[in-house]
């Protein structure tokens, strides 16, 4: 039965620091992960909004567009498709402000999260296109004009021609070059009217407001809520579960102060290191993009290879930038609790090695009726053996006097 104890103490041990690390990592992951700051942040330190400009518009074009058109013909998709995507950086920021689009970003992530933790009955995101359509028909549109003007290479007399028969409505074919100054206005007013139809082709808001009326996208939403209540009543049960291990630890096989402080500290400093094990790993720069590359190169974003050309890798960049982020802040939690666990266990060492100290007994504190034993008198003796009282002298050393002589009766005769 002991060693069935030991036995069974030694298991507790190991899940013990296996689950102490898994509880913290769980915890600071679910408060971190379940706040809006968290996003807002790593956003803003990876600039995410000034790159993801270049996929924003083409995303919202492309639902407007017919998909039979010919690549010939002049949309804005065929526009943006013919600029090289550095020229197409540098223009779409005219047209879309990074301030306006972060300011969007963050007001959707308060109104998600806050419906998430029921702070709020109704989801309501939404993206306002007012100053967008504003900065398309505008001043920014026709600077954006300009820009994609100078970005082309001149064009050639083939392609004067078919400008020409552009102009005058006898041919949809229309050459996406630089015109020479007599054509220029031509070409100009043309690219101005492209961006004003986009203008007015863009909704109001995005998504449309009726999306929530979908019962596909209400069940989806209710699963999710559903799917974080259910992980926020797992991460307490998980927290529950090392206090859990380390009772039935005590049970089996403590017997003392002592004995409990080498076990609790032990396990301690253990779990402790296992839970900064996995901190290089996730901070390195080399494991994570190897780990989300098939996540990643499996999606189909809208718009991006439009943003950067076939073959670029923008989009996953900017995912192991977001990721990264959210890591980093994730670490210092961690790190704290980590910390504290081997901190403490280090305590608990240092009181059970002193709790064994101050308990040893001393060598001369043996038993009375040991073997080899000499009893220490705990009165003073007599030169005669006689014990005294209070170590005063008995009646028969006091000076000057002599002893009573006690003389036994005799028999009777």
């Amino acid at each position: 039965m002991k060693y069935l104890g030991r036995f069974l103490a030694v298991l507790m041990a190991l899940l013990f620091v296996t689950a102490l690390p898994c509880a913290a990592w769980t915890l600071s992951a679910g408060q971190m992960l379940l706040k809006a700051e968290t996003y807002k942040n790593a956003l803003a330190h990876q600039n995410v909004y000034a790159e993801l400009i270049p996929a924003l518009l083409p995303a919202l074009a492309e639902s407007r567009q017919d998909p039979d058109t010919p690549p010939e013909a002049l949309t804005f998709l065929n526009l943006i498709a013919n600029l090289d995507a550095n020229d197409w950086r540098r223009i779409s920021a005219e047209l879309i402000p990074a301030a306006w689009l972060q300011t969007q970003v963050e007001t959707n992530l308060d109104a998600f999260f806050a419906w998430l933790n029921d702070e709020t009955p109704i989801l309501d995101i939404r993206f306002d296109t007012a100053s967008l359509r504003q900065r398309l028909s505008g001043e920014p549109g026709q600077r954006a004009v300009n820009l994609i003007l100078q970005s082309w290479s001149p064009c050639t007399p083939e392609q004067i021609d078919i400008l020409l028969n552009f102009d005058a409505a006898s041919g949809d074919e229309f050459p996406f070059c630089q015109p020479p100054g007599e054509y220029m206005a031509v070409t100009s007013a043309a690219l101005s009217q492209t961006l004003r139809e986009q203008a007015r082709n863009l909704p109001d808001v995005y998504p449309p407001p009726d999306w929530l009326q979908n019962p596909r996208t209400r069940t989806r939403l209710q699963e999710l809520k559903q799917a974080v209540r259910f992980s926020q009543l797992a991460m307490v049960e998980l927290c529950l579960l090392p206090i859990a291990l380390l009772s039935l630890v005590v049970f089996f096989t403590v017997r003392s102060l002592k004995s409990f402080g080498y076990w609790s500290g032990t396990l301690l400093i253990t779990a402790g290191v296992f839970t900064l094990l996995p901190l290089p790993l996730l901070l390195s720069p080399f494991i994570l993009p190897e780990a989300l590359a098939p996540l990643l190169t499996g999606t189909s974003t809208p718009g991006r290879e439009l943003a950067q050309g076939p073959g670029a890798t923008y989009l996953e960049q900017m995912m192991h930038g977001i990721t990264r982020s959210i890591v980093s802040e994730l670490a210092l939690p961690v790190l704290v609790m980590g910390a504290v666990m081997i901190g403490l266990g280090f305590v608990a060492l240092v009181i059970a090695a002193l709790i064994r100290s101050n308990g040893e007994k001393p060598a001369t504190d043996r038993p009375s009726g040991s073997a080899g034993a000499t009893p220490t008198p705990t009165e003073p003796l007599t030169p005669t053996g006689q014990v005294t009282s209070k170590g005063k002298a008995t009646d028969e050393e006091r000076p000057g006097e002599t002893p009573p002589t006690h003389n036994a009766p005799h028999p009777p005769e």
